[in-house]
């Protein structure tokens, strides 16, 4: 007989609360919980589909090894032992910057999984803990540590907001910040529309569903997100628009931030957008004088160019108009489990850099855009032994086969994973994992999209297939054979120690006094109460900045270098064309692509002069794809727009030397393009 459990979903960073149905054979029925304050019942079909991956036919089930003749199934006890062995080797003769650890995006929702990963690396003294978070948020979370003074979350208040600017892609179909479907934002603020008038606008080079339905679309170029926020913020200030009783008592350093404002005038700012300038400074004007409003901060923020700036200005626009860290403008998101002090604790500035580019880890972590130049740059100290974790880096950094070349000149490489992949291909030893269905979870790590302070607990719905074990057994006995020495590390030793217990050390008892301080049930009780436990919705009016004088710094002096940088996409009569791909980037997508998506192709507008259905060929200044052509009139003329995550392999487009400076982010948009016929 079958039987419905209590679950939550993993895939994204939406965790959204479902029921799952079992029957003998497994799961077989995926529904969204219609009381859980996260989605209110929604679930997405990649969800839905992700209830295949319990009983998938290419699932790993036994610990591989490599051998002459390739891989050969081994016991755990000689594939634990060896892999250890040999990366100790690697770290005892080349130092500790011989080892790294690459974290992928699916540890984000699996908190003991991601505190053994973290403690492995720190604990092993490497620096070399990298993960994807220069495609998820890195920018805009070291934007805020500099202007705020800790890398905490902040979130849109679209919910109560008097006036919304959508900047952007589709929050929806793209599934990126407070307004996913279903969300508790996304039902305020339509609430709010019909009943209190909240004016909507979109900003962005396609013209999405919520752009349709907003009160106005401004079709932005490619990329040029970073210039359209620069025009607001001139304009209110040289309008004297501001809130200046705020600005006098709560920020500082706001004569620097005019100058590195000047140079971005109304009228220069919308010829880069392709706008007309009165209706940028229309929107200054109502910006500023609605009793609240906000601006979302999509991945046109953080993955455009010069996203650390963007992501910069998006705070000052903010905080002139006294909406940063208040109720209907940005405020942080303090989550059930009160993180700040945590996230505080490791500040950037004083984190270890990395061999090559200097780049400084952010929220322990490095830009996993560098990964391939740790690697194949010569020097005592490069990258030799890795363990991947949840992650095949070639599938969602930029240059892909180049990065997987440089993965195959490793002389160690590990791969915890739970499907064959490239990166399985070419691995020394092969972990195999469960997928999140079949282990038990509590989302300790949510820092939350949403207000809702909410946590939530399950068990396994599923049982992981043949040997499989979980991430951080997994990495808890790796650490022990690597038996890394006391001394050497780059990290400080206070927190090198720290780590070294976490890699091994039960979790639990800790866990337990976390929650405890939170004022939180005990773990059993968390993990056995179905559907969670709501303490409401989140204080959104925190304001704690943490620089010596309490007050915000509107100019932070580390982003000067950034400032003086500044300049538009450029197009050339070579690459007349922008192209935008900021479609999903959560690494998940693909998982499932082919099941029931149809190809997306390569996105013009009917006027680009391709028919439709025409194989293409679109080259950047980095690489070449060829796709079929999908006419699209919501796509500007001058754009070409390819899913990230989509059938092609579009991040031969992307460079991966013209990267943010500061976060190792990549630009998916504004990058000029040609598409000629294939």
């Amino acid at each position: 007989m079958a039987q419905t459990v209590a679950s939550y979903c993993r895939l994204c960073s939406g965790l959204c609360g479902v029921h799952v149905q079992l029957d003998p054979r497994g799961p077989s029925a995926l529904t969204g919980d219609g009381v859980n304050p996260k989605n209110a019942g929604y679930t997405c079909a990649e969800g839905v589909e992700s209830l295949a991956l319990p009983g998938a036919a290419d699932r790993l089930t036994k610990p591989l090894k490599r051998e002459a003749g390739g891989l050969v199934p081994v016991s755990w006890e000689e594939a634990l032992q060896q892999a250890g062995a040999a990366l100790g080797a690697l770290r005892r003769k080349h130092g500790p910057r011989a080892l790294g650890v690459y974290a992928g995006a699916p540890l984000a929702h699996n908190h003991r999984g991601a505190i053994r990963a973290a403690a492995l690396a720190i604990g092993a003294g490497t620096p070399n803990l990298f993960s994807s978070l220069a495609v998820h948020g890195a920018p805009l979370l070291l934007a805020t540590e500099l202007v705020v003074g800790a890398a905490v979350p902040l979130i849109s208040d679209v919910g109560r907001a008097h006036y919304t600017i959508l900047l952007g892609s589709e929050p929806n179909d793209h599934r990126w910040g407070p307004l996913q479907a279903g969300t508790v934002h996304t039902e305020a603020l339509a609430h709010y529309r019909r009943n209190r008038g909240t004016k909507l606008i979109a900003a962005g080079p396609v013209a999405t569903s919520s752009a349709r339905d907003a009160d106005l679309h401004v079709q932005l170029n490619p990329g040029t997100e970073v210039f359209f926020l620069l025009a607001l913020c001139r304009q209110i200030l040289v309008k004297g628009w501001g809130d200046h009783q705020f600005l006098r008592d709560y920020a500082s350093n706001l004569d620097r931030a005019e100058a590195w404002l000047e140079p971005w005038t109304l009228d220069r700012c919308a010829g880069i957008c392709g706008v007309e300038a009165d209706v940028i400074g229309g929107i200054a004007l109502k910006f500023s004088r609605a009793a609240m409003g906000t601006v979302t901060a999509s991945n046109a923020l953080t993955l455009g160019p010069h996203p650390t700036v963007a992501s910069w200005a998006w705070l000052v626009l903010h905080a002139l108009t006294a909406n940063l860290l208040r109720p209907g403008g940005a405020y942080e998101a303090k989550g059930v489990l009160d993180l700040q002090p945590l996230l505080a604790s490791v500040p950037s500035s004083q984190a270890p850099t990395l061999r090559v580019s200097g780049r400084r880890a952010l929220l322990l972590q490095q830009p996993g855009t560098a990964l391939a130049e740790e690697i194949t740059t010569a020097g005592d100290e490069r990258l030799r032994g890795l363990i991947c974790v949840a992650a095949d880096p070639s599938s969602h950094l930029p240059q892909p086969r180049r990065v997987l070349q440089a993965l195959e000149g490793l002389d160690c490489l590990v791969a915890v994973e739970l499907r064959p992949s490239p990166i399985t291909e070419i691995a020394d030893f092969v972990l195999p994992a469960p997928s999140f269905w079949e282990r038990e979870d509590l989302h300790l790590l949510d820092q939350p999209m949403l207000p809702a302070r909410f946590i939530q607990g399950t068990g396994a719905v599923a049982a992981p297939p043949g040997e499989a074990r979980s991430e951080d057994h997994i990495l808890s006995e790796l650490f022990g054979h690597l038996a890394p020495p006391l001394r050497g590390g780059t990290w400080g030793a206070h927190l090198q120690l720290i780590a070294r217990y976490a890699a091994g050390a039960d979790l639990d008892p800790w866990i337990e006094r976390g929650l405890d301080l939170a004022g939180l049930p005990p773990l059993d009780e968390l993990m056995g109460a179905a559907g969670g436990i709501d303490r409401g919705e989140s204080d959104r009016s925190i304001w704690r900045p943490l620089h010596p004088d309490g007050r915000l710094d509107l100019a932070p002096e580390a982003l000067t270098a950034s400032i003086q940088a500044l300049a538009p996409p450029a197009t050339t009569p070579e690459f007349p064309l922008l192209l935008t791909a900021l479609q999903p980037v959560d690494g998940v997508r693909g998982w499932f692509r082919g099941s029931s998506a149809e190809p997306q192709g390569v996105r013009v507008h009917p006027d680009a002069g391709f028919a439709d259905g025409a194989r293409v060929v679109i080259e950047s200044r980095a690489g070449r794809v060829e796709g079929t052509c999908r006419h699209d009139d919501e796509v500007a003329p001058g754009a070409v727009s390819i899913p990230w995550d989509g059938e092609l392999p579009v991040g031969e487009l992307i460079s991966d030397t013209a990267l943010d400076a500061l976060s190792g982010a990549p630009a998916l948009t504004g990058v000029p393009v040609r598409v000629t016929p294939g």
